[in-house]
């Protein structure tokens, strides 16, 4: 009897034990990602009163920052949004240019929003990058994204590779500056982690500036074995493209709608209308994009 009882102590030990660890490896499978460091980081010129309002939705779920390329544009006193105001002079000095080569302008609110993420303010575990024109249909599109795709490092359109796509125009910005093969992807609405941020930082800091952030982006994480999806709801990142009406519905993210009045329009009929796509000739919107 006495030999029993041991023998019984001795197993729900090793029972405890054997619980311990499992727990303990599935916890090193599956990271505790803390979804309330990620922040949303909008781009503009100078931010309008729609831009701000949305933004305002956006920051009940999400710290939201505003980069203003014009550093002497108003903006409102207002503690749910942070404004970002870095001069040309203070991004170039650092090495922060030339990521969107596409337009004329260097250093531009990109430049100016990676140096922040990168250098002057390092805590946010993953960066949301949205340009100005990018249509977000609702505020909890980008939390339904962050909550599937809890550890990804690059949250984007597509990813492809240079031999597909030989006749893309800036494959020439990362020439003598990246290894190959070389990938792209639009990047207009982007999520991107600490970790690749951290990288964009060493690239900076070995080659003196950045490259097209189209390339950029793609590229390190291919080449660094990072994790990169690229999920559905991207696959309306378009560099041009003239998106009407009926074309549009709550669960995708559109650029480019550069009319922001629009974009408001756009989110005042699907709030009525979940699940649908707007008519086409609604009365609040004309079906052509000015």
């Amino acid at each position: 009897m006495l030999l029993s009882r041991k023998t019984n102590i001795l197993l729900v030990g090793f029972l405890l034990i054997l619980s311990c660890f499992y727990y303990f490896m599935s916890s090193i499978k599956e990271p505790i990602v803390d979804l309330s460091r990620n922040v949303v980081c909008i781009m503009c010129v100078c931010p309008n009163e729609i831009v701000i309002n949305f933004a305002k939705r956006i920051s009940k779920s999400y710290k939201v920052y505003i980069v203003c390329d014009d550093i002497y544009c108003h903006t409102p006193t207002d503690t749910s949004l942070t404004f970002i105001k870095i001069s040309d002079e203070e991004c170039s000095k650092i090495g922060y240019t030339k990521s969107n080569i596409a337009i004329g302008k260097i250093p531009s609110a990109w430049d100016k929003a990676l140096y922040y993420f990168c250098v002057k303010d390092t805590m946010a575990q993953n960066v949301w990058f949205i340009e100005e024109d990018v249509f977000i249909p609702r505020a909890s599109i980008i939390s339904d994204l962050d909550e599937r795709y809890p550890t990804a490092d690059l949250i984007a359109k597509e990813n492809i590779k240079e031999e597909d796509d030989p006749d893309f125009d800036w494959w020439f910005d990362a020439k003598g500056m990246m290894d190959k093969p070389l990938y792209r992807s639009m990047v207009c609405a982007s999520r991107l982690s600490r970790k690749l941020l951290n990288k964009i930082n060493d690239f900076v800091l070995l080659n003196g500036r950045l490259v097209f952030i189209e390339i950029l982006f793609s590229t390190i994480v291919t080449q660094e074995d990072m994790e990169l999806v690229t999920p559905d709801e991207l696959s309306t990142i378009i560099w041009r493209h003239n998106w009407t009406p009926d074309m549009i519905d709550e669960h995708h993210i559109y650029h480019p709608v550069k009319d922001v009045r629009r974009q408001m329009d756009y989110r005042k009929i699907l709030s009525k209308n979940p699940g649908s796509k707007i008519e086409a000739f609604h009365p609040l919107i004309d079906n052509t994009e000015e």
